[in-house]
C-alpha cells in the first residue's frame, strides 16, 4: 500500500509560489512544487525566517533557479551540521 501526502497548496506559477513563500504563516512543507518550472528570484527581498519543509520540495521540473536566494534578507551561514540563520 502506498500513501501520498496531500499538500495544502498547489501553485501552478512562479507568482503563485512567491505569494505563498512570502506569507510567514505558510509552512513550506505544505506546498506542492511539482508544477513549478522556475524559481527565479523566489526569495528575493524575503523576510522569511522559517524554512522548515523546503527539503521536501520536488524540484524535478524546475529549469531555472537563477538568484533563487539572492537578496534574501537574512544572514545564512553554512556549518558541518547544516544551514543556520540567526
Amino acid at each position: 500500500m502506498v500513501f501520498y501526502m496531500t499538500a495544502k497548496y498547489n501553485p501552478a506559477t512562479l507568482e503563485e509560489l512567491k505569494t505563498l513563500v512570502s506569507d510567514p504563516v505558510v509552512n513550506l512543507g505544505d506546498i506542492d512544487t511539482t508544477q513549478i518550472t522556475s524559481m527565479e528570484k523566489l526569495f528575493r527581498d524575503s523576510n522569511r525566517r522559517d524554512f522548515s519543509g523546503i527539503e521536501t520540495w520536488n524540484t524535478s521540473h524546475v529549469k531555472c533557479m537563477n538568484a533563487c536566494f539572492r537578496m534574501l534578507n537574512i544572514s545564512i551561514t553554512r556549518s558541518a551540521t547544516g544551514i543556520h540563520h540567526p
